[in-house]
């Protein structure tokens, strides 16, 4: 009943509720569960299909599976950072057993309505920075953590700081000098998880001092605010290592503890705009644990330092999360209990804008001896606002000497801004060959009885001329090429879609001469490409 089944999200025939029959193909489907669950994920990488038999006596054979999958991307333009003072005061001194916070606000309006960034400059005063929790509160009601109980007994070193997500120096660990302002410091919890708010409204800046002898007063403070005015369109992509790595107890020399695992990605849009990070991390002694992410462009950033006391597994399973209010160093641990959401000690927004296209490096230090422990599983998911690659679909045909052609290509830009190109590789040698086009999108249709070629585009096509595949006959050395820039400028600017604009949607496919199989041809895999501006 499913052997030629197209399993679509549109469908109105649910798969739970369809009346089957005995050796009739269900032709269209609505899945048990949501495809939208895909939605905003980055399509290039390797896609699993698992098929269980939970009965005995019955058994088959899975024949063929297609994905066709509609990918798109758009760069966003933040403006320009505007800035909004808040209101001033006293600081107390810690009031009892019951600390009274003070409370600033900041009336925002006429912005953008998804914030973008987020920068916070505190003007504060005080006599033992230790004593001051901060925390920076959104108008829909969003709480961030800046500081808990860092800086130490030195005075007025948050007089003057730059509480930035793009500073690569966390204030839980920095090095607090008396009277000196440290700046620019990454806060203690992300600003990040105001990201996609709306801005307009009132913020409040709240300021708590927690231990007795000590007072200081807010002299100024204020916030730098970048916005969009919609939700910029972003491709998501997730990787995942899972081969364990031994992390072994750090005495007793300084390095015998470090472990680093490695993960290289490829295929991902040019500039990220978020990312996450998940770890299965088993250890006996959470707090031994230092890690850090270190991007292909070799920024470090950390993600926990001495964090979760003397409890086991508390990492095994966790979501590092920038747009999570869990800030890791305030978070109550239990021992064996998983700590399910955390935002991580650094800011990740220090990998905002570099390619991620490359080799990640996650490193584990256990700095201490005595327990040990095992990294059974990361994953990176990363958003980018570059233009994603083309996505290949369909199934390339095998000649008669077994060569299976591969299209790939790079996006059009409608402004033909940036080359674009599209290539078959592994072409039987020798052979008359087209690519063509179409743009009435994809297709899976079986080229002809007995044949192992699909034609993957649907009419009406545009052919673009004739070429040979080169290399050498019987061999799969040959290969096609196309510069469509060239091709729609010059060859044919008249050609099927023409103009084009950012948005349209190209499908690809190579057409070549094999004489002994049927219709004496052979077609290879679908190519899809969305124009970029």
């Amino acid at each position: 009943m499913f052997n030629g089944t197209l399993w679509d999200v549109d469908a109105l025939n649910n798969a739970t509720d369809n009346v089957y029959a005995n050796l009739v193909v269900a032709p269209l489907l609505s899945p048990e569960g949501a495809f939208d669950n895909f939605l905003g994920q980055d399509a290039n990488g390797t896609w699993t299909l698992t098929i269980v038999d939970d009965a005995g006596g019955d058994w088959g054979t899975l024949a063929r599976w297609d994905l066709n999958i509609t990918a798109t991307a758009t760069p966003p333009s933040p403006s320009a950072p505007t800035n909004v003072a808040g209101t001033t005061g006293a600081i107390p001194d810690f009031g009892g057993a019951t600390p009274v916070p003070s409370v600033f606000t900041a009336s925002v309006s006429g912005m953008g309505s998804y914030l973008w960034d987020l920068d916070l400059t505190t003007a504060i005063t005080h006599t033992s920075c230790a004593d001051i929790d901060m925390t920076l509160t959104s108008p829909s009601g969003t709480v961030v953590t800046i500081s808990t109980d860092n800086g130490g007994t030195n005075d007025n070193v948050f007089n003057g700081t730059l509480w930035d997500e793009n500073a690569n120096d966390p204030c839980v660990d920095h090095l607090y000098t008396n009277n000196v302002t440290a700046t620019p410091l990454s806060p203690e919890g992300r600003l990040t998880a105001f990201r996609g708010e709306n801005p307009n409204g009132t913020w409040t800046l709240t300021i708590t001092d927690d231990t007795l002898n000590d007072t200081g007063s807010v002299a100024s403070w204020s916030m730098d605010i970048s916005t969009l005015n919609s939700a910029p369109a972003t491709v998501s992509s997730t990787s995942s290592n899972t081969t364990p790595v031994l992390i072994p107890p750090g005495a007793p020399t300084s390095t015998s503890g470090t472990s680093v695992d490695t993960m290289t990605l490829s295929g991902l849009g040019t500039s990220i705009a978020g990312i996450k990070l998940y770890t299965e991390i088993t250890h006996t002694y959470s707090a031994d644990l230092d890690i850090t992410l270190t991007s292909p462009a070799g920024t470090t950033v950390q993600v926990t330092t001495d964090n979760g006391g003397a409890n086991d597994n508390n990492f095994n399973g966790t979501s590092w999360d920038p747009d999570s209010t869990n800030a890791v160093t305030d978070y109550v641990f239990a021992n064996l209990v998983v700590a399910p959401l955390l935002a991580p000690e650094g800011s990740f927004d220090n990998f905002l804008g570099q390619d991620p296209n490359g080799t990640w490096t996650l490193t584990i230090v256990d700095d201490l001896g005595g327990d040990y422990g095992s990294l059974n599983r990361w994953d990176l998911t990363i958003d980018t606002c570059g233009a994603a690659a083309p996505v290949s679909y369909c199934t390339a045909g095998t000649s008669t000497n077994g060569c299976q052609a591969v299209l790939s290509g790079t996006n059009l830009s409608a402004s033909f801004a940036s080359a674009c190109t599209v290539t078959a590789s592994n072409v039987e040698g020798g052979k008359s060959a087209i690519l063509f086009y179409s743009i009435s999108g994809q297709n899976s249709v079986l080229w002809c009885a007995g044949g192992t070629s699909y034609l993957c585009v649907k009419s009406p096509t545009q052919r673009t001329p004739s070429q040979n595949s080169g290399g050498n006959p019987g061999l799969c050395d040959g290969s096609l090429f196309i510069d469509v820039n060239n091709y729609l400028q010059v060859v044919n600017p008249t050609a099927l879609g023409m103009p084009f604009t950012a948005g349209n949607v190209l499908d690809w496919q190579g057409w070549y001469r094999d004489p002994p199989a049927c219709k004496t041809t052979q077609l290879t895999n679908g190519l899809e490409m969305t124009v970029q501006p």
